[in-house]
């Protein structure tokens, strides 16, 4: 195998330094020779010339075997999927599950243009990483910086409620799902939802400097859950935890925390949120993803309206997309809850869903500034004590209601 791949090479090598040959008859035949008149400018020329046949040669090579195993590119956005990490090809609207063990990790939302081998295997599409050749940035397709919203929020936060594992809070949760207040930090958070041990829970976010988060789930009469996970950078983390067996082989209401940790002086990183659940139906990275938010700029007095649009790798029985205005207090990304848009019938796996928003608050009125668009989908209490998986994804680019 090894001898083969050897010859092929060196049937590349020949066939550049031949093509190089006939570029240099070309070159002499086509432009005038100028000699050097040193002997250091002669020594230059003939090593640039052998760099340069040198480097023609290797990039044939390159070329020859890419050629030989069929290698392609692929360009498009790097989004977590249920087993890994995934890309929507721009060319032909396939979506790739991205493989290889070459060492090469493309960056979550990050755009990005790959190249190496396509497959087919029982009706998925993968694609074998060889390099990344380049990395074209966010995959935001509207401006927006992730920790800096161009608004100030003055919304009071509210209290957290102390009263939240009780008959009545699990028949709430059951119907309308999570529970986020309706002003949130993003830099420290609740959420009133189902837990059970054993579940999978995953966060996607991102700090915009290096440091830690912290996530607490509590429940009745159960040893609370505490994790620490440090971001060394400023991308995009994605962690995939496990409940412990001690919370039980039912789903009972819990509360889970998020917290962003702050430094021995005091200041703190700023959390961006992009997905967080919990359950085995709901988890295997983010099953809610492909969020689109767009244009970037509405009027809503001239009748324009934002469309938005999100795919789901899992069953769910009920959905809501949510219209949330963002800004930021006392150094916090805020979000306040302006309206929100229940999917009646739910969704199946694989499905997409799309609609539009009229700009309004849940009073009719214009919500001015930037909003993002939330989704949360979850599945209802069975009898048996299964279902409760929760999800909840927030879209990264923002729409600018004026």
């Amino acid at each position: 195998m090894r001898r083969h791949f050897v010859g092929q090479i060196g049937q590349g090598l020949l066939l550049s330094l031949l093509i190089c040959a006939s570029m240099v008859a070309q070159e002499g035949a086509t432009y005038p020779h100028y000699p050097a008149t040193t002997g250091a400018g002669r020594g230059g020329g003939s090593g640039t010339g052998i760099a340069i046949g040198a480097g023609v040669a290797a990039a044939g090579a390159l070329t020859y075997y890419e050629l030989k195993h069929h290698l392609s590119t692929i360009t498009g956005c790097v989004e977590p999927s249920g087993d890994g990490i995934e890309l929507a090809n721009d060319k032909d609207q396939k979506v790739y599950a991205i493989l290889g063990d070459s060492g090469v990790r493309p960056p979550l939302g990050e755009r990005v243009e790959l190249k190496g081998k396509k497959r087919t295997e029982g009706g998925k599409s993968t694609f074998e990483v060889r390099k990344l050749t380049r990395n074209l940035g966010s995959c935001s397709e509207v401006a927006f910086d992730p920790f800096s919203p161009d608004q100030q929020l003055n919304e009071p936060t509210p209290a957290p409620d102390p009263v939240w594992n009780t008959p009545e809070r699990a028949q709430a949760v059951d119907r309308g799902g999570p529970q986020f207040a309706s002003v949130l930090s993003m830099s420290h958070f609740q959420v009133v939802a189902f837990v059970r041990g054993n579940w999978p829970m995953a966060l996607y976010y991102q700090l915009d400097r290096p440091g830690a988060v912290q996530v607490r789930v509590e429940a009745d009469g159960v040893q609370p859950l505490f994790l620490r996970l440090e971001a060394p950078d400023r991308g995009r983390h994605m962690e995939v935890l496990r409940i412990p067996e001690r919370f039980g082989s039912r789903a009972i209401v819990a509360r889970y925390s998020v917290a962003v940790e702050s430094a021995k002086d005091g200041s703190a990183p700023r959390l961006r949120v992009y997905g967080f659940g919990a359950g085995s139906r709901a988890v295997g990275s983010i099953h809610i993803d492909r969020l689109r938010f767009e244009p970037g700029d509405i009027h809503p007095a001239q009748h324009e309206e934002a469309a938005y649009s999100f795919h789901t790798l899992a069953d769910f029985k009920k959905v809501a997309a949510e219209f949330l205005r963002v800004g930021l207090a006392n150094g916090e990304i805020m979000t306040v809850l302006a309206n929100e848009d229940v999917i009646g019938d739910g969704l199946h796996r694989g499905a997409s869903e799309s609609g539009n928003w009229s700009g309004e608050d849940r009073h009719n009125r214009i919500s001015v500034g930037q909003h993002l668009l939330q989704v949360r989908a979850w599945e209802s209490l069975e009898s048996s004590g299964d279902g409760g998986d929760w999800v909840a994804a927030w879209s990264e680019s923002a729409v600018r209601v004026e």
